[in-house]
């Protein structure tokens, strides 16, 4: 990586801080717990609508799918599984792919001294 690249790269990065500030403030608004499914599957599932969202918007594509497994072990219907797609602008079949995996939800603290 060149250091002209480095230097346009955390450029654009420093003036875009606000932005993903309040990009970010938008999604961790958002009550994910996936750990509490009754109470919070519709908070999932916006947050999972709220990032396919984002990804169309950066260029990407994404989907909702039905989750095969349905409910979990409790009987508690489970979200949808979002699968998002970026291609490379240029000759993208010709370029390698990367898979990344991560999680929408958040985790709540359960020990209260912690």
């Amino acid at each position: 990586m060149s250091d002209e690249f480095k230097a346009q790269f955390f450029e654009l990065v420093d003036a875009s801080v606000s932005q993903y500030v309040a990009e970010l403030g938008e999604a961790v608004a958002i009550p994910s717990v996936s750990a509490d499914l009754q109470t919070h599957l519709k908070d999932i599932i916006q947050m999972e609508e709220w990032t396919k969202s984002y990804i169309e918007r950066l260029g990407g594509t994404a989907e909702l799918l039905p989750n095969p497994k349905k409910v979990d072990e409790d009987g508690n219907e489970l979200p949808p599984i979002l699968l998002a797609e970026f291609k490379a602008a240029d000759n993208s079949e010709l370029k390698k792919t990367v898979c990344c995996y991560a999680h929408l939800d958040v985790q709540v603290k359960l020990c209260k001294l912690c």
